[in-house]
């Protein structure tokens, strides 16, 4: 009996993961759901977004179906059938049809955060986690209905019979118009819905500013409309017109200390109209009667939108769309601003990572070049390594004679080809000379010409001095693409130095010592 209850409670703790997983994944494909209705709105053929679409629902059908929520199933199931009637070009998708699957949105939604709320309880024994109130009827005679007959936008309002529509054309004027008014500000909203979850996913504040004045130009009653952004050297560019953005070079731009009009409404942040500051027709002559909204900072405006409204009424939309524009342009600029550290931070970890290698392949290196007693065999490991390790695109070592007035290759790496026992002569070739006087590293930056090495030609090349404690023990060149490598060449050239150095020394024990 105690082993049967276990296994229950473990299978009732399965179930309820199981479903907390599915509300989460549920939030994030209507989250994905609403943004691609606000693109198909524009697009409403374009069968990617048909089709990404198609497999939201489609997902999010399966998933419900799985813990036993089947309104949620039964809502998705229906869009998911129309939209793949659309795939396959049974019909093209109207505004009207549409805002049908946006009120199947709303509906999930509603089911959703529904269910969620019941989350955290004891789920049924029964299974059953669905005890939804909320109506699916209507919504899905709508959904089933696409394409024959399309009902009113407006219908989810209201569910009335027959009968009671055929009542309502004996209703009082006062209360048609309370329901206008009712229409109207339920119209706003759902245009408000739009600007904000099709704004969210920018970050870019030009396409922000587009966007805004795309929305308006669509959705508001507004004959025309920009939206101004506040530039470098306190200038004001108009960066979108008409649901359009302005092409760089034709953008206006206007100095806002030389305004009082835009000191109005960018510095003091306050909405101006014709009949509140002089002027304001002066600047924008292709108004009517332009009204500027800002769009409010902390401690100036970010811009401004300005509008030629035809209804005075919906002047408080467009004061809660310029603060949300507000506080999208924020949201984008800490972007930038994340970006740009995000972009810096990847720039030096890369340059940290690259000097570490750098620095153990450098480690083993003159770990050998310690066990090594001959000046050539110390060439061909410093030439190999600089090409092999530090990825360099070639690299010749040549030593220096007696007296330093010729030097004569002893090993070569990377993409040349084959320059034998080359000589050359320091005296006559002022590079070659001054590397010798010097003992600095010199590039093709300093001395812009092509070095010839037997049949090979170096554009991009570094010289370095073999440096001993007494003179100069010959040179490397280096030929490098677009990686800076003068630092770790410079170390390892150092230690090789050192070591020539010891050579020589012992050279001269031999001698003195047979």
């Amino acid at each position: 009996m105690s082993d049967e209850m276990n296994e229950s409670d473990l299978d009732k703790r399965l179930l309820q993961e199981m479903y907390r997983n599915f509300l989460k994944e549920a939030e994030e494909l209507l989250d994905q759901l609403n943004l691609n209705l606000i693109q198909l709105e524009t697009e409403p053929t374009d069968e990617a977004l048909l089709g990404d679409i198609f497999r939201n629902v489609h997902t999010l059908k399966g998933s419900a179906s799985f813990v036993e929520l089947h309104d949620i199933s039964k809502v998705a199931g229906l869009m998911e059938e129309k939209i793949k009637e659309a795939r396959q070009g049974a019909f093209t998708l109207s505004p009207s049809m549409i805002e049908i699957f946006y009120q199947g949105l709303d509906v999930l939604t509603s089911l959703l955060e529904q269910s969620s709320r019941q989350s955290g309880e004891e789920l049924p024994d029964s299974g059953n986690f669905e005890a939804s109130d909320i109506a699916i009827d209507p919504l899905a005679s709508r959904l089933k209905a696409i394409p024959d007959a399309i009902p009113d936008a407006m219908s989810d309002i209201s569910t009335e019979t027959s009968e009671q529509k055929s009542d309502q054309n004996d209703l009082s004027d006062d209360f048609r118009e309370l329901l206008n008014i009712y229409k109207q500000s339920y119209d706003q909203l759902a245009i408000l819905k739009h600007i904000v979850y099709s704004s969210i996913h920018l970050t870019d504040p030009d396409s922000l500013a587009t966007l805004f004045s795309k929305q308006i130009e669509r959705h508001m009653s507004v004959e025309r409309n920009a939206v101004w952004l506040v530039g470098r050297r306190n200038k004001a560019v108009e960066i979108a017109r008409n649901g359009k953005a302005v092409a760089t070079e034709q953008r206006r731009i206007l100095d806002i200390e030389s305004s009082e009009v835009l000191q109005r409404v960018v510095n003091e942040q306050l909405v101006v109209w014709p009949s509140s500051v002089p002027g304001v027709n002066d600047i924008f002559p292709k108004y009517q009667s332009p009204t500027l909204f800002p769009i409010k900072g902390r401690r100036r405006s970010y811009g401004f939108m300005i509008l030629d409204p035809e209804e005075a009424a919906e002047m408080e939309v467009y004061q809660f769309i310029g603060q949300f524009a507000a506080m999208i342009l924020k949201i984008s600029k800490l972007h930038q601003q994340v970006e740009e550290q995000r972009a810096e931070l990847d720039e030096m970890t890369a340059i940290l990572f690259q000097q570490n290698t750098h620095l153990s392949s450098l480690y083993h290196v003159e770990l050998e070049l310690m066990t090594i007693s001959d000046p050539i065999k110390v060439c061909r490991i410093v030439t190999d390594a600089i090409v092999n390790e530090l990825e360099a695109k070639s690299a010749v070592a040549f030593l220096a004679n007696t007296d330093g007035s010729q030097v004569e290759k002893a090993s070569q790496s990377g993409n040349l080809e084959e320059i034998g026992n080359l000589k050359l002569s320091v005296n006559n070739d002022n590079i070659f000379s001054q590397a010798f006087q010097t003992g600095r590293m010199i590039s093709y930056q300093a001395y812009p010409r092509t070095l010839d090495l037997g049949p090979n030609k170096m554009q991009n090349w570094i010289i370095f001095p073999f440096k001993g404690q007494e003179r100069i023990q010959g040179i490397l060149i280096v030929e490098v693409e677009d990686r800076d490598l003068s630092d770790p060449i410079s170390i390892l050239m150092n230690f090789s130095g050192i070591v020539l150095d010891n050579l020589n020394l012992k050279q001269k024990v031999i001698h003195v010592n047979p």
